[in-house]
């Protein structure tokens, strides 16, 4: 009993995992981003330039 997937379900099933990896690779940019931007906020505030 071989299951075999069809050539559209394949590159369905491509698309779809690529999809995902961009998605999560946004999460985690956006994270990095918000943890670099807050560690900004809080040096500035230690240390005031005036």
């Amino acid at each position: 009993m071989e299951k075999k997937l069809k050539s559209w379900q394949g590159w369905l099933l491509f698309g779809g995992s690529m999809v995902v990896v961009f998605v999560l690779g946004l999460c985690v940019s956006a994270l990095m981003e918000r943890r670099a931007e807050l560690e900004s906020v809080f040096n500035n505030e230690l240390h005031p330039k005036s």
